[in-house]
Order: structure tokens, then sequence, then C-alpha cells
């Protein structure tokens, strides 16, 4: 950028601000340059360290073995705990019936 110092402004506070500005300018400039010039140096060994945490067919295998293992425990667990209150609630009703018959409910063999 060229600037024509005859068309620069006479008063010095005009001229102050316009440095400050252009000196702002600068600063901003030159932090995203050097942003971007450590994005480039980090590109490599961020590519290499990529192919280092790739995980083998087998150990993905056992991750899902793992898993599948996992849900299954959590599905019984479920079951249980289903079966559980299903449980209850069957007692709870028995006992409101017997309640409700004054205690006279018939009870099978």
């Amino acid at each position: 950028m060229t600037i024509d110092p005859n068309s620069l402004p006479r008063d010095l506070e005009t001229l102050r601000k316009i440095v400050v500005d252009l000196a702002e300018q600068l600063d901003r400039s030159l932090a995203e340059q050097n942003k971007y010039q450590s994005l480039l140096r980090e590109l490599p060994e961020a590519q290499r360290n990529r192919k280092s945490e790739q995980l083998s067919k087998e150990q993905l295998a056992l991750f899902e073995t793992a898993w599948q293992a996992r849900n299954a425990e959590s599905a019984a667990d479920n079951d249980d705990d289903l079966d559980g209150m299903r449980e209850r609630r069957r007692s709870r009703t028995r006992r409101r019936l017997r309640s409700a018959a004054g205690g006279n409910l018939w009870r099978g063999s």
C-alpha cells in the first residue's frame, strides 16, 4: 500500500489515530500469519500421530465383543428389574383386592 505524503492530514491528532489504526491492523495480520504458520508446522506431526492412533482389526473386534457383553449384561439387569417390578405390582394388586373385600378374598389352593 503506498501513501502519498501530500494527501496526509496536517493535524497531529488525526495522524496519530491513523498510525494507531495501522499498527493494530499490522498486529492482527501478523497474529493471523503466525497462526497459519503454526498450523502448517503441526500438520505433518498430526498426520504421523494419527496413523499411530489407529486401531487394528483385532483391537476393534475385542472392543466390539466387550461392548456386546456389556449390553447383554445391561439387558439382563433390565429384565431382572422388570420382573421385580411386575411381582411388586401383582403383590400390591392382591393386597388392594383383599383390602377391598374386607380380607375375605378367596385364596386358591
